[in-house]
């Protein structure tokens, strides 16, 4: 089974199994198995907003985040290939910092080109992994044509993680150098 790369600049991509593999060697737990099966990122992402799209202006992008109730969305070209990320703070900091029209600015004039990714057949485990190095909360999903499928956030992982899992993976997002403790009581050795 590949491992999965991680290459923490403006683009990250996972090199992983095709999908359908079950190597419990580098998936197991329950954060990465759903009835003895290896959980992947295909079955988890989320599908329902769609990107913003290269061209949208700010103010669209805006519209978009408030009528979706979301606070972030991927940036792609015409062709669904993810080339950046925009949220709610690059809006404000950039368009309403800097007293720019909203109106007149383009989303790839705004976006942060800093982002991670995995492949549709990378394990929910991989993919844990993946946010704690990159220290995201959000990893966008590409196809095997690297095409946006969708995206993946903390809350995802809160949802389909056991509980030790999902508190190590957004602990270890905000402080890199927290380690979880088990949860069993020390012995004391006298």
């Amino acid at each position: 089974m590949a491992t999965a790369t991680t290459k923490l600049s403006s683009f990250t991509h996972a090199g992983l199994p095709a999908a359908g593999a079950t190597d419990s060697s580098a998936a197991s737990g329950p954060s990465s198995e759903v009835r003895g099966k290896v959980m992947l990122c295909c079955h988890v992402a989320g599908t329902s907003v769609g990107p913003a799209v290269c061209g949208e202006t700010a103010k669209q992008v805006a519209i978009r985040l408030r009528d979706e109730h979301v606070d972030w969305l991927p940036v792609c070209d015409g062709e669904r290939r993810v080339v950046g990320a925009i949220g709610d703070r690059d809006l404000a900091l950039k368009v309403c910092g800097e007293g720019l029209a909203a109106s007149q600015v383009p989303v790839e004039e705004l976006m942060s080109q800093n982002f991670v990714t995995c492949t549709v057949a990378a394990t929910f485990r991989e993919a844990e992994e993946l946010m704690i190095r990159g220290r995201t909360s959000r990893l966008i999903v590409i196809d095997e044509e690297g095409k946006l499928f969708g995206v993946i956030s903390l809350t995802d992982v809160l949802h389909y993680s056991d509980p030790l899992s999902a508190a190590r993976v957004a602990r270890a997002i905000k402080d890199p150098d927290f380690r979880v403790r088990s949860s069993r009581p020390a012995l004391n050795r006298f």
